[in-house]
């Protein structure tokens, strides 16, 4: 008997319960998968990605505490994975993974996103800003592959990988570079602020 159905099946009307909207969509010809949960912050939207072999209900402990920051927080089952049906042929490489990431960003979260991605789930977002750095406002990646460098790249990302972070390119300019609010929420050192204070 499969347990992880049923485990799975229970943990999402628990989200949906509780204000998750869960919905199928064709992104470049499959049925994705994805949870949607509005924001009442004011952060940009919040696209997480799971790692190899998980699926977005690995994400159910923390849609909610993002939701306090951010405007929209948004999860996906990467196809043939959690509700997100395999598609013919069999899994699809890295390169077709990615762009339905990105495709993703651009036609259902229709803003730039702060791409969260766990393992493989890492190395997949930085690929996606790569690809759409118009699509995506920030990176955060967990415990992503230690040799997500190697991953098979398009040469595209790969001349990406080498342009500056944002704060270098407005200083080269002339000008100045503020980090936005919500970032703090995110950062190593609120982090360690925040252990301190349950302390």
């Amino acid at each position: 008997m499969d347990l992880l159905t049923p485990a799975n099946k229970a943990m999402r009307a628990l989200m949906v319960a509780r204000g998750v909207h869960s919905a199928s969509v064709t992104v470049r010809g499959q049925q994705v998968h994805r949870y949607r949960l509005s924001g009442t912050g004011s952060g940009p939207p919040v696209l997480l990605l799971h790692g190899l072999g998980s699926s977005a209900n690995a994400f159910s402990r923390v849609l909610f505490g993002l939701q306090r920051h951010f405007r929209s927080v948004w999860a996906i089952d990467l196809p043939g994975n959690g509700f997100s049906p395999l598609p013919e042929g069999g899994p699809r490489p890295l390169e077709e993974q990615v762009r339905v990431v990105v495709e993703f960003l651009e036609a259902q979260v229709g803003a730039p996103a702060f791409l969260i991605g766990n393992s493989l789930g890492g190395a997949m977002s930085m690929f996606a800003a790569s690809e759409a750095p118009q699509a995506v406002k920030a990176l955060a990646l967990v415990a992503r592959p230690a040799r997500a460098s190697s991953l098979r790249a398009s040469p595209r990302s790969r001349r990406r990988s080498t342009s500056p972070r944002p704060e270098r390119r407005a200083r080269s300019r002339g000008g100045s570079f503020t980090r936005p609010r919500w970032r703090s929420t995110c950062s190593p050192a609120s982090s360690r602020r925040s252990t301190a204070r349950r302390r």
